[in-house]
């Protein structure tokens, strides 16, 4: 099996940010993550090539979504996983509660230029 990140590095280069990118403090949603951002992943096997697109919908006022596009060349079309959300920022950390979870999920969060590092995974802007 081969992973094939679609975006990343042109170089073959790791590069980190350089800044953290914070939020606004006190558990509000962090203005430096607002916005939709992407990443794909094609994944190809001896027999098929899946391709996995997730995007981060971050909305100003805490809202979030994350969905989830899987397409396998076999299988023939996409299918699509939403989970709406909301979201805090507090310094240097995001904090996602999954709407209808009783739980949260706290990721590391950087913004470098039009990319997202979300828990250390690149995304890249898209609107």
């Amino acid at each position: 099996m081969t992973l094939l990140p679609a975006t990343g590095c042109e170089s073959g280069a790791l590069r980190f940010p350089t800044a953290v990118g914070g939020g606004t403090g006190g558990g509000t949603p962090g203005q430096v993550i607002t916005g939709t951002w992407r990443r794909t992943l094609v994944v190809q096997t001896q027999t098929d090539v899946i391709t996995s697109e997730t995007t981060w919908l971050f909305a100003t006022g805490g809202a979030c979504e994350r969905t989830v596009v899987t397409n396998s060349v076999l299988q023939g079309f996409p299918e699509t996983q939403r989970s709406p959300c909301s979201y805090t920022v507090a310094g240097s950390t995001a904090t996602i509660h999954f709407d209808g979870t009783s739980g949260t999920v706290s990721f590391s969060v950087f913004v470098s230029g039009n990319k997202l590092f979300l828990g250390g995974v690149e995304f890249v802007r898209i609107g």
